[in-house]
C-alpha cells in the first residue's frame, strides 16, 4: 500500500543466525506490526553464511516482497575475545544498514531478531518523539541490556530503578547510548554513521556516541518495553565446568565448582567469574597474594568451559586450548572502582537515588 502524503516510512533492519530458531517468531512479529501512522518500507536481514539453508528464511523471503536478505559470507578468523567478536557483529549490522539505504525511508528501526515485541512498537516509538529512541529491554521482568544502556556520564545501567531514577524530559530519559532496539532518523545513516567494531565502546554504543557528536539526542522511552526470551539468555551462558590450577607444586583440579558461568565463550567474560571462583577456593587469591597468573580455555561438548590456570605465568602451550590470557595482576584501582560501584548501586537499590 503506497504511503499517503506525510506518512513516514520506516525501514527495519536485523541480523539473524540461520537455524537459531528465532526466525519464524521474528517475521511473525514484523508481519503483525500495526502500521497506523507509518508504513514499513524495506525489511533488511543479514544472515550468516554464503547461501540460505534455513527453511524459515526461505519461506519468509517467498512470502514478503519487502524482505531483502543479505548474506554475510564466510566466517572470520578464530574468535576468542569480545574485541574480535565485535568486529563480526559490527560488520553484519552495517551490511544490513547499508543495504537498507536502497529503499528511501524517514526512520530506521534496528531490532535484535530474538526480541519479543508488541504490534504497536514502532508506532509508540514514533509518538515518543526524540531522535534516537529506544524502549526498555527486559528479560524475566528485569532490565536486560546492561551493556548498551549508559547514563550521560557513561555509567552502565544495571537495573530498572537506576534507569527510572534519571531525569526525564518530555517523557524521555536522555542517555549516552542505548542498545538492542532503537528507532532513529535514516539521515544518520546517510551521514555515514555506522557501528564501530571496537569493544567495549563500539557497536550500538559507538553508533549512539557518534550520532550524539553530530547533534542527535539519544533517549529511552521508559513506558515502552520489549522482551528478551529467557531461554535465549540461558543459551548464552557457558558454565565453568572444569578448572585446573597449575603451579610449582603440581596441578590441582578444583572440585564442586558450583554455579559459576560466563556470559559467552570470550576471554573478557571468562576472567571475572574465574577470579571470583579462585577467591573462594584459593587462600592466596582471597588474600590478594597472587602476583601473576594466566589462563587458557577450551569449549566442552555440553556448552561448558575447560579452563587451565597457570600460577606464575605461562611456560608452555596447551594443545586444544585458546591463546593465553592474563588473569593477574589485577590493578588495585580496578578493585577499588568495583567496590565503589557496588556501594553506589547498593545505595540506589535501598534508597532509590541515582549514584
Amino acid at each position: 500500500m503506497p504511503a499517503g502524503p506525510g506518512t513516514p516510512i520506516v525501514n527495519l533492519c536485523a541480523a539473524v543466525r540461520q537455524g537459531s530458531g528465532c526466525v519464524e517468531d521474528f517475521f511473525r512479529h514484523v508481519r503483525a506490526l500495526d502500521e497506523t501512522g507509518f508504513q514499513v518500507g524495506m525489511i533488511t536481514v543479514v544472515v550468516d553464511g554464503t547461501e540460505i539453508f534455513d527453511p524459515a528464511l526461505r519461506n519468509a523471503a517467498a512470502g514478503d516482497s519487502r524482505l531483502r536478505i543479505v548474506l554475510e559470507g564466510g566466517p572470520i578468523a578464530t574468535v576468542e575475545t569480545m574485541a574480535e567478536r565485535s568486529v563480526g557483529w559490527a560488520r553484519a549490522a552495517n551490511l544490513a544498514l547499508e543495504a537498507s539505504l536502497d529503499h528511501p525511508s524517514d526512520r530506521t528501526l534496528w531490532v535484535e531478531a530474538d526480541l519479543d515485541f508488541d504490534a504497536d512498537l514502532v508506532r509508540r516509538l514514533l509518538l515518543a518523539g526524540g531522535d534516537i529512541v529506544a524502549p526498555r529491554v527486559h528479560c524475566d521482568g528485569r532490565f536486560y541490556d546492561t551493556w548498551g544502556f549508559r547514563t550521560k556520564a557513561g555509567r552502565r545501567i544495571r537495573f530498572d530503578k537506576q534507569l527510572l531514577s534519571l531525569d526525564r524530559k518530555d517523557g524521555l530519559i536522555e542517555l549516552a547510548s542505548v542498545g538492542s532496539c532503537l528507532l532513529f532518523p535514516t539521515e544518520i545513516l546517510r551521514r555515514s554513521v555506522r557501528l564501530p567494531g571496537n569493544y567495549p565502546d563500539g557497536l550500538l554504543v559507538g553508533f549512539c556516541l557518534e550520532a550524539s557528536r553530530r547533534g542527535y539526542r539519544v533517549a529511552c522511552a521508559p513506558e515502552i518495553i520489549v522482551r528478551h526470551p529467557s531461554e535465549a539468555w540461558a543459551k548464552q551462558l557457558y558454565s565453568l565446568s572444569r578448572v585446573t590450577v597449575e603451579g610449582a607444586d603440581g596441578d590441582e583440579s578444583l572440585q564442586d565448582i558450583g554455579a559459576h558461568s560466563a556470559a559467552g565463550p570470550y576471554a573478557e567474560f571468562i576472567a571475572h567469574p574465574l577470579r571470583k571462583l579462585l577467591r573462594r577456593r584459593l587462600l592466596s587469591a582471597r588474600l590478594g597474594l597472587l602476583r601473576y597468573a594466566t589462563y587458557r580455555f577450551a569449549l566442552t561438548a555440553d556448552q561448558g568451559l575447560d579452563i587451565r590456570v597457570r600460577l606464575g605465568g605461562e611456560t608452555a602451550s596447551a594443545p586444544g586450548f585458546s591463546r593465553v590470557y592474563p588473569l593477574y595482576p589485577r590493578r588495585l584501582r580496578d578493585d577499588f572502582a568495583a567496590i565503589g560501584q557496588r556501594l553506589s548501586l547498593g545505595l540506589l537499590k535501598r534508597f532509590g537515588r541515582n549514584p
